[in-house]
């Protein structure tokens, strides 16, 4: 309940009645969850999940975890010396991005700029333009964004991992366009 808002299922019964989709009442959905679930401890847990995941051995032959020797990807190839690699990860002053985005670059002071100073980043997919902030932390031919800054999709391909379908932010390289 909130003063402020509505519920997630009343946000859900919106939509659905304006895309005309079927949509059970609200209490059908909490009984759906809810069964899945066993109280352990006062806490609702997944009925039937391991307490440790992989205790009984990995899904390998000799049931060892599988660490690959070698690894296939074009992102070192061809590799140029204004080309950066590219980290998005999370912002540790926030939870995901929307609420407070932090829409700075960091790079590392040996590059030069100052802080603040306003950069053009561009890719193989587009550009993106943010203001500095240097971190001895990041190597020198890394530069971090965190996800959720404004922009930072327009560097990003829309590849894919060859398992399970998700996005590989970290194959995009990114140069540093001179204004």
């Amino acid at each position: 309940e909130s003063d402020i808002g509505i519920s997630e299922y009343d946000l859900a019964k919106i939509l659905c009645e304006s895309f005309d989709i079927a949509l059970e009442d609200e209490d059908f959905y909490i009984e759906h969850y809810l069964s899945h679930g066993e109280i352990k401890e006062d806490v609702l847990h997944v009925k039937g999940r391991e307490p440790l995941a992989y205790k009984e051995g990995f899904h390998t032959d000799d049931e060892e975890f599988l660490f690959l020797e070698e690894y296939e990807s074009d992102i070192l190839n061809n590799i140029n010396e204004e080309d950066f690699f590219l980290i998005t990860c999370k912002s540790a002053t926030s939870l995901n991005s929307q609420f407070k985005r932090d829409n700075h670059v960091y790079v590392n002071p040996e590059l030069g700029y100052k802080d603040e100073a306003l950069i053009t980043l561009v890719s193989d997919n587009g550009e993106v333009r943010l203001h500095v902030k240097n971190d001895e932390r990041l190597r020198r031919d890394s530069i971090l964004i965190h996800s959720g800054a404004k922009g930072v999709n327009n560097l990003t391909s829309s590849k894919m991992s060859l398992e399970g379908k998700n996005a590989i932010y970290q194959e995009n390289r990114i140069r540093i366009k001179n204004d």
